[in-house]
């Protein structure tokens, strides 16, 4: 579950972009749910009927929880057409998926047969052709992440003209397309333009040469055809700030096995809430409170039980850490803890902390 967050629509990104183009009790097909971030807040807030798609079944055992139907499998494997043969849909998302298919084309030309007359399909793909990406090849390195524009689990890669040609092969018309955007140093790849005096001008004139993210929302060709305005398009910066939780039944932790928050920075008290697979044995857990030099005020940390078993409904808590008992039990690592209400400062770009449960994990939630 590399890509699992709650909703914060109170900050502009590239899901909640893509759930402001979705129109309240509608019908809508999700593919990869992951944990159920976005169908949660369709099902919850929208009020829509979701249908999902989720190859991972730990994620997808928690996202089912708000569909009416999920399909457990491979994306490519076409099962979830033959499980909603008989349904038409008035949204359908493809949300950092199809930049992991072998075929995305074919994928999402047998989609578009889904789609009810005047329905919308919305798809975010990451820009290879980002400026960031060429600093890396001109500096003779293409090498792959473990999140970003070169996830080391992209199969394919897109530049603005090419989903052009995927949405034109599938039937498509975009009829809106915005831009999420990322100075080179925001990227993972920590780039400079003053590195590259050269081509500094040439880089920085290129007009898509700082977008990180496409979000296209397209209709049938011949329902596209009826609209007579032009396209819209828009542009949002992004913040490359994130919150990243690791979970392990043993000594080791993975990027497989973690979920990432991206981080509202204002000053304000903020509320970050993760879900976390029920069907696992989780003994330990890792938060990494940003991958930069910062202070960070952390209140408190709370591990919660999903299901409320009081009569009132209030959460069950598992177990807390805070300054009331000085967090102790937490072991922090690239962090100087002065202890108090005082601000943990980050000695580099990898602070963490070592959380150990006592008892096994549902839910975990913590609080800026």
């Amino acid at each position: 579950m590399k890509y699992d967050f709650k909703i914060n629509t109170s900050i502009q990104n590239a899901h909640t972009v893509v759930l402001q183009h979705i129109r309240p009790e509608t019908t809508v097909l999700e593919f990869g749910t992951a944990t159920g971030y976005m169908t949660e807040y369709m099902f919850k807030e929208l009020k829509c009927e979701v249908y999902g798609v989720e190859i991972e079944e730990s994620a997808a055992t928690v996202a089912s929880a708000f569909t009416v139907d999920m399909e457990i499998g491979d994306v490519e494997s076409l099962t979830w057409a033959t499980k909603f043969k008989d349904i038409k849909f008035d949204h359908i998302i493809f949300v950092d998926v199809l930049e992991h298919l072998k075929d995305p084309w074919r994928v999402l030309k047998i989609a578009v047969e889904f789609l009810k007359e005047e329905g919308t399909l919305i798809t975010s793909i990451p820009n290879i052709s980002n400026n960031a990406v060429i600093m890396e090849l001109l500096s003779g390195r293409f090498e792959y992440k473990t999140l970003g524009l070169l996830d080391n689990t992209h199969l394919r890669f897109f530049t603005k003209s090419s989903i052009l040609e995927l949405y034109e092969h599938a039937g498509l018309q975009p009829i809106e397309w915005y831009a999420t955007y990322m100075m080179p140093e925001q990227t993972e790849f920590k780039q400079s333009y003053e590195n590259y005096p050269l081509v500094r001008d040439f880089l920085q004139q290129r007009t898509e040469g700082e977008v990180y993210q496409y979000i296209t929302v397209g209709k049938k060709s011949k329902d596209a055809g009826k609209l007579n305005q032009g396209m819209i398009e828009q542009r949002y910066r992004l913040s490359n700030y994130y919150l990243q939780l690791f979970w392990s039944a043993n000594e080791e932790f993975t990027e497989y096995d973690s979920a990432h928050l991206p981080l509202h920075i204002d000053g304000s008290t903020i509320t970050y809430d993760v879900p976390l697979p029920l069907n696992n044995e989780i003994n330990k857990l890792r938060l990494d409170p940003i991958s930069e030099l910062a202070l960070i005020k952390l209140s408190e940390i709370y591990l919660i039980e999903t299901v409320c078993d009081n009569e009132n409904g209030t959460p069950s808590y598992i177990q807390k850490w805070s300054n009331e008992n000085n967090f102790e039990g937490c072991h922090f690592y690239n962090l100087v803890n002065f202890g108090g209400r005082e601000p943990l400062i980050s000695l580099n770009n990898d602070p963490y902390i070592i959380l150990n449960p006592t008892t096994k994990i549902k839910k975990i939630k913590h609080i800026f």
